[in-house]
């Protein structure tokens, strides 16, 4: 029997207010997760922070903030779903809010959502071409 483990997060911008719940700040990234995933934004752009090349929008958006000396917030919104009911929630959230780069909304996202990789087990030769790409 599978558990309802996974949960449905939105990184939220305080400089700008959500269309839908004007007392929260607007999102700029909509996620499915398990454990601690919505944390790893947060290190990424920490890691990133000094680090020269192009970056994703949502690290972007994020670095921009810090400048101005704002700090993003990670929201969960739906918590103990199924991976299927949380990549459907995913996909709904995203076609709400839209997309920044398709010029369609608000959101960093790069794709409609849906897609995932829970439980995918990398090889050893993946995991140590994956640590040299991140570690330089």
């Amino acid at each position: 029997m599978k558990k309802n483990r996974f949960y449905l997060y939105y990184l939220r911008r305080p400089d700008k207010s959500d269309p839908f719940e004007p007392e929260k700040g607007q999102p700029f990234y909509i996620g499915k997760g398990v454990n601690c995933r919505y944390i790893q934004h947060r290190q990424e752009a920490e890691r990133l922070l000094h680090k020269p090349g192009t970056k994703t929008i949502r690290i972007q958006i994020i670095h921009k903030l810090w400048q101005r000396s704002f700090d993003f917030q990670e929201d969960i919104i739906v918590d103990n779903i199924s991976e299927g009911d949380a990549l459907d929630l995913e996909i709904g959230a995203i076609e709400q809010y839209g997309r920044i780069d398709i010029g369609t909304g608000c959101l960093a996202n790069l794709t409609n959502g849906g897609e995932g990789t829970s439980g995918i087990i990398f090889s050893a030769e993946h995991r140590a071409k994956i640590s040299i790409s991140v570690t330089g």
